[in-house]
Protein backbone atom coordinates (compact mmCIF):
# COMPACT_ATOMS: atom_id res chain seq x y z
CA UNK A 1 0.00 0.00 0.00
CA UNK A 2 2.73 2.10 0.38
CA UNK A 3 4.27 1.42 -2.64
CA UNK A 4 0.96 2.98 -4.59
CA UNK A 5 0.91 5.74 -2.12
CA UNK A 6 4.30 7.04 -3.42
CA UNK A 7 3.27 5.98 -6.84
CA UNK A 8 -0.21 7.78 -7.03
CA UNK A 9 1.76 10.43 -5.04
CA UNK A 10 4.21 11.14 -7.87
CA UNK A 11 1.40 10.01 -10.88
CA UNK A 12 -0.60 13.42 -9.25
CA UNK A 13 2.90 15.79 -9.03
CA UNK A 14 3.61 14.50 -12.63
CA UNK A 15 -0.17 15.84 -13.79
CA UNK A 16 -0.12 18.89 -12.06
CA UNK A 17 3.28 19.65 -13.77
CA UNK A 18 1.69 18.92 -17.01
CA UNK A 19 -0.78 21.75 -15.97
CA UNK A 20 -4.04 19.39 -16.46
CA UNK A 21 -6.54 19.77 -17.60
CA UNK A 22 -6.21 23.34 -19.16
CA UNK A 23 -2.92 23.31 -20.31
CA UNK A 24 -3.57 19.45 -22.11
CA UNK A 25 -6.74 21.40 -23.99
CA UNK A 26 -4.76 24.27 -24.97
CA UNK A 27 -1.78 22.37 -26.26
CA UNK A 28 -3.91 19.43 -27.66
CA UNK A 29 -5.98 22.47 -29.64
CA UNK A 30 -3.16 24.15 -31.22
CA UNK A 31 -1.45 20.49 -32.56
CA UNK A 32 -4.94 19.73 -33.44
CA UNK A 33 -5.64 22.85 -35.22
CA UNK A 34 -2.62 21.88 -37.65
CA UNK A 35 -3.77 18.80 -38.11
CA UNK A 36 -7.14 19.13 -38.79
CA UNK A 37 -5.99 21.93 -41.67
CA UNK A 38 -4.03 19.54 -42.70
CA UNK A 39 -6.43 16.51 -42.74
CA UNK A 40 -9.09 19.04 -44.90
CA UNK A 41 -6.47 18.09 -48.09
CA UNK A 42 -4.73 14.88 -47.12
CA UNK A 43 -5.29 11.53 -45.10
CA UNK A 44 -4.42 11.04 -41.39
CA UNK A 45 -2.70 8.83 -40.03
CA UNK A 46 -4.82 8.28 -36.88
CA UNK A 47 -2.55 6.52 -34.25
CA UNK A 48 0.68 8.50 -35.18
CA UNK A 49 -1.41 11.17 -34.81
CA UNK A 50 -2.82 10.62 -31.43
CA UNK A 51 0.79 9.59 -30.39
CA UNK A 52 1.79 12.58 -31.12
CA UNK A 53 -0.77 14.71 -29.63
CA UNK A 54 0.05 12.63 -26.35
CA UNK A 55 3.59 13.48 -26.28
CA UNK A 56 2.57 17.20 -26.34
CA UNK A 57 0.16 17.25 -23.80
CA UNK A 58 2.03 14.95 -21.17
CA UNK A 59 6.25 14.83 -21.63
CA UNK A 60 6.02 17.74 -23.77
CA UNK A 61 3.68 19.89 -21.51
CA UNK A 62 6.16 18.66 -18.91
CA UNK A 63 9.20 19.86 -20.87
CA UNK A 64 7.97 23.32 -20.90
CA UNK A 65 6.43 23.96 -17.15
CA UNK A 66 9.01 22.16 -15.36
CA UNK A 67 11.54 24.33 -17.26
CA UNK A 68 9.09 26.88 -16.48
CA UNK A 69 8.48 26.55 -12.45
CA UNK A 70 12.54 25.40 -12.13
CA UNK A 71 13.13 29.36 -12.88
CA UNK A 72 10.12 30.90 -11.99
CA UNK A 73 10.01 30.05 -8.26
CA UNK A 74 10.06 33.98 -6.95
CA UNK A 75 6.94 35.00 -9.18
CA UNK A 76 4.95 31.92 -8.64
CA UNK A 77 5.25 31.49 -4.99
CA UNK A 78 3.76 35.06 -5.18
CA UNK A 79 0.20 34.32 -7.37
CA UNK A 80 -2.49 32.74 -5.67
CA UNK A 81 -3.05 31.42 -9.17
CA UNK A 82 0.18 29.79 -9.75
CA UNK A 83 0.05 28.28 -6.26
CA UNK A 84 -4.05 26.63 -6.19
CA UNK A 85 -3.40 26.11 -10.06
CA UNK A 86 -0.54 25.53 -11.34
CA UNK A 87 2.50 24.45 -9.19
CA UNK A 88 3.26 21.22 -8.38
CA UNK A 89 4.81 21.71 -5.28
CA UNK A 90 5.72 25.00 -3.60
CA UNK A 91 8.75 24.12 -2.20
CA UNK A 92 10.32 21.82 -5.41
CA UNK A 93 14.17 21.79 -5.75
CA UNK A 94 15.58 23.37 -9.02
CA UNK A 95 17.63 20.53 -9.85
CA UNK A 96 15.07 17.69 -9.84
CA UNK A 97 12.63 19.79 -11.87
CA UNK A 98 15.08 20.34 -14.74
CA UNK A 99 15.71 16.76 -14.68
CA UNK A 100 12.42 15.78 -15.05
CA UNK A 101 12.03 18.73 -17.83
CA UNK A 102 15.15 17.22 -19.44
CA UNK A 103 14.33 13.35 -19.10
CA UNK A 104 10.58 14.05 -20.04
CA UNK A 105 12.40 15.92 -23.57
CA UNK A 106 14.02 12.57 -23.99
CA UNK A 107 11.61 10.40 -24.87
CA UNK A 108 11.34 12.18 -27.91
CA UNK A 109 13.27 10.62 -29.74
CA UNK A 110 11.28 7.54 -29.60
CA UNK A 111 9.06 9.69 -32.31
CA UNK A 112 11.93 10.69 -35.06
CA UNK A 113 11.62 7.58 -37.05
CA UNK A 114 7.85 8.22 -37.65
CA UNK A 115 8.26 12.06 -38.37
CA UNK A 116 10.05 13.44 -41.56
CA UNK A 117 12.75 16.01 -41.35
CA UNK A 118 10.95 18.76 -41.69
CA UNK A 119 9.31 17.93 -38.58
CA UNK A 120 12.68 17.48 -36.57
CA UNK A 121 13.68 20.57 -38.02
CA UNK A 122 10.72 22.49 -36.39
CA UNK A 123 10.77 20.78 -33.43
CA UNK A 124 14.31 21.14 -32.50
CA UNK A 125 13.12 25.22 -33.07
CA UNK A 126 10.26 24.50 -30.60
CA UNK A 127 12.73 22.92 -28.33
CA UNK A 128 14.93 26.34 -28.62
CA UNK A 129 12.41 29.04 -28.41
CA UNK A 130 11.33 27.10 -25.28
CA UNK A 131 14.48 27.16 -23.29
CA UNK A 132 15.65 30.57 -24.45
CA UNK A 133 12.25 31.86 -23.08
CA UNK A 134 13.18 30.25 -19.86
CA UNK A 135 16.67 30.04 -18.91
CA UNK A 136 19.09 32.63 -17.91
CA UNK A 137 20.78 34.77 -19.58
CA UNK A 138 18.87 35.19 -22.21
CA UNK A 139 15.43 34.75 -20.52
CA UNK A 140 13.39 35.99 -22.96
CA UNK A 141 10.43 35.71 -20.28
CA UNK A 142 11.76 39.09 -18.90
CA UNK A 143 11.80 40.95 -21.82
CA UNK A 144 8.42 43.21 -22.83
CA UNK A 145 6.96 42.67 -26.24
CA UNK A 146 9.66 39.34 -26.59
CA UNK A 147 8.25 37.26 -23.72
CA UNK A 148 4.65 37.19 -25.54
CA UNK A 149 6.03 35.84 -28.94
CA UNK A 150 8.45 33.36 -26.98
CA UNK A 151 6.10 32.05 -24.15
CA UNK A 152 2.66 32.54 -26.26
CA UNK A 153 3.11 32.17 -29.94
CA UNK A 154 6.63 30.24 -29.99
CA UNK A 155 5.28 27.48 -28.21
CA UNK A 156 2.17 27.04 -28.95
CA UNK A 157 2.09 28.16 -32.78
CA UNK A 158 4.32 26.10 -33.63
CA UNK A 159 2.71 23.04 -32.19
CA UNK A 160 -0.15 23.84 -35.13
CA UNK A 161 2.71 23.64 -37.73
CA UNK A 162 3.67 20.33 -36.36
CA UNK A 163 0.59 19.03 -36.48
CA UNK A 164 0.02 20.78 -39.79
CA UNK A 165 3.61 19.10 -41.24
CA UNK A 166 3.63 15.59 -39.68
CA UNK A 167 0.23 14.79 -42.09
CA UNK A 168 1.22 17.33 -44.89
CA UNK A 169 4.78 17.24 -45.06
CA UNK A 170 4.65 20.68 -45.71
CA UNK A 171 4.08 24.14 -43.95
CA UNK A 172 0.41 25.76 -44.26
CA UNK A 173 -0.53 28.53 -45.84
CA UNK A 174 0.60 31.72 -44.18
CA UNK A 175 -2.69 33.05 -43.62
CA UNK A 176 -3.31 30.18 -41.26
CA UNK A 177 -0.02 31.19 -39.26
CA UNK A 178 -1.25 34.76 -38.74
CA UNK A 179 -4.80 33.52 -37.37
CA UNK A 180 -3.24 31.02 -35.12
CA UNK A 181 -0.54 33.73 -34.33
CA UNK A 182 -3.10 36.46 -33.35
CA UNK A 183 -5.00 34.13 -31.32
CA UNK A 184 -2.37 32.99 -29.18
CA UNK A 185 -0.89 36.22 -28.90
CA UNK A 186 -4.21 37.54 -27.56
CA UNK A 187 -4.29 34.62 -25.19
CA UNK A 188 -1.18 34.93 -23.53
CA UNK A 189 -1.54 38.84 -23.06
CA UNK A 190 -4.94 38.45 -21.24
CA UNK A 191 -4.52 35.16 -19.41
CA UNK A 192 -0.98 35.51 -18.66
CA UNK A 193 0.32 39.15 -18.88
CA UNK A 194 -2.39 40.93 -17.84
CA UNK A 195 -3.28 38.55 -14.52
CA UNK A 196 0.33 38.54 -13.17
CA UNK A 197 1.42 41.94 -13.37
CA UNK A 198 1.93 42.35 -9.31
CA UNK A 199 3.91 39.08 -8.94
CA UNK A 200 6.01 39.87 -11.94
CA UNK A 201 7.10 43.28 -11.23
CA UNK A 202 7.65 41.73 -7.16
CA UNK A 203 10.30 39.27 -9.00
CA UNK A 204 11.71 41.79 -11.01
CA UNK A 205 10.51 40.07 -14.28
CA UNK A 206 9.65 43.02 -16.96
CA UNK A 207 6.82 41.29 -19.21
CA UNK A 208 4.72 43.17 -21.89
CA UNK A 209 1.86 43.68 -18.46
CA UNK A 210 4.41 45.21 -16.17
CA UNK A 211 5.75 47.39 -18.95
CA UNK A 212 2.46 48.37 -19.72
CA UNK A 213 1.57 48.82 -15.61
CA UNK A 214 -2.30 48.57 -15.89
CA UNK A 215 -4.00 45.06 -15.84
CA UNK A 216 -6.78 46.84 -17.54
CA UNK A 217 -4.88 48.19 -20.53
CA UNK A 218 -3.47 45.01 -20.71
CA UNK A 219 -6.87 43.24 -20.93
CA UNK A 220 -8.25 45.73 -23.54
CA UNK A 221 -4.74 45.24 -25.73
CA UNK A 222 -5.35 41.26 -25.17
CA UNK A 223 -9.37 42.13 -26.11
CA UNK A 224 -8.44 44.19 -29.16
CA UNK A 225 -5.85 41.53 -30.79
CA UNK A 226 -8.06 38.57 -30.00
CA UNK A 227 -11.07 40.82 -31.81
CA UNK A 228 -8.55 41.03 -34.81
CA UNK A 229 -8.18 37.55 -35.07
CA UNK A 230 -11.92 36.74 -34.99
CA UNK A 231 -12.05 39.47 -37.94
CA UNK A 232 -9.50 37.78 -40.15
CA UNK A 233 -10.89 34.75 -39.98
CA UNK A 234 -14.19 35.96 -40.81
CA UNK A 235 -12.80 37.62 -44.08
CA UNK A 236 -10.93 34.13 -44.75
CA UNK A 237 -14.14 32.38 -44.63
CA UNK A 238 -13.63 30.55 -41.00
CA UNK A 239 -17.39 32.07 -40.17
CA UNK A 240 -17.62 29.54 -37.03
CA UNK A 241 -13.92 30.01 -35.70
CA UNK A 242 -14.00 33.44 -36.19
CA UNK A 243 -17.36 33.92 -33.53
CA UNK A 244 -16.26 31.11 -31.19
CA UNK A 245 -13.29 33.27 -30.68
CA UNK A 246 -15.59 36.93 -29.84
CA UNK A 247 -16.10 34.66 -26.55
CA UNK A 248 -12.85 35.83 -25.21
CA UNK A 249 -12.91 38.95 -25.87
CA UNK A 250 -16.41 40.03 -24.95
CA UNK A 251 -15.61 38.17 -21.78
CA UNK A 252 -12.49 40.42 -21.11
CA UNK A 253 -14.75 43.57 -22.12
CA UNK A 254 -17.12 42.30 -19.14
CA UNK A 255 -14.31 41.89 -16.53
CA UNK A 256 -13.48 45.10 -17.74
CA UNK A 257 -16.96 46.71 -17.12
CA UNK A 258 -17.59 45.38 -13.84
CA UNK A 259 -14.23 47.27 -12.92
CA UNK A 260 -12.87 44.75 -10.16
CA UNK A 261 -10.41 42.70 -12.35
CA UNK A 262 -7.59 43.74 -9.35
CA UNK A 263 -9.59 41.32 -7.02
CA UNK A 264 -11.04 38.95 -9.37
CA UNK A 265 -8.00 37.91 -11.15
CA UNK A 266 -7.99 34.20 -10.07
CA UNK A 267 -11.52 33.96 -11.19
CA UNK A 268 -10.57 35.47 -14.51
CA UNK A 269 -7.84 32.66 -15.48
CA UNK A 270 -10.29 29.76 -14.54
CA UNK A 271 -13.01 31.39 -16.55
CA UNK A 272 -10.64 31.98 -19.52
CA UNK A 273 -9.24 28.25 -19.55
CA UNK A 274 -12.95 27.03 -18.84
CA UNK A 275 -13.64 28.83 -21.91
CA UNK A 276 -11.10 27.64 -23.63
CA UNK A 277 -11.83 23.90 -23.48
CA UNK A 278 -15.31 25.05 -24.74
CA UNK A 279 -13.41 26.49 -27.87
CA UNK A 280 -11.47 23.43 -28.83
CA UNK A 281 -13.92 21.10 -27.63
CA UNK A 282 -16.21 22.83 -30.54
CA UNK A 283 -13.64 23.36 -33.39
CA UNK A 284 -12.76 19.57 -32.47
CA UNK A 285 -16.79 18.69 -33.10
CA UNK A 286 -16.96 20.88 -36.03
CA UNK A 287 -13.99 18.78 -37.73
CA UNK A 288 -15.17 15.35 -36.91
CA UNK A 289 -19.01 16.54 -37.86
CA UNK A 290 -17.60 18.04 -41.10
Amino acid sequence: MVLIRKIHTQIMWLMKLSRYPYFWWAVGGFYFLGVMSAGMHHEVNVLMTVLLMFWFIFPGAIFFNALNDAYDYESDRLNPRKQELEMASPTEGRSRLLWVSFWCLCTSIFLYPYVSSLFVALFLLWVVGIVIYNVEPLRFKAVPVVNVIFGGVWHYVFLSLLGYVFVAGELPPHQLTVIATLFMTGMHIISGDAVDIEYDRAAGIKTLGVWIGSTRATLLLGAFVLFSMAVYGWVLGYTYGAILTLVFPLYVLYEIWRDDVANRKVVIYKNLSNFSIFYWFCIGSMYIVI
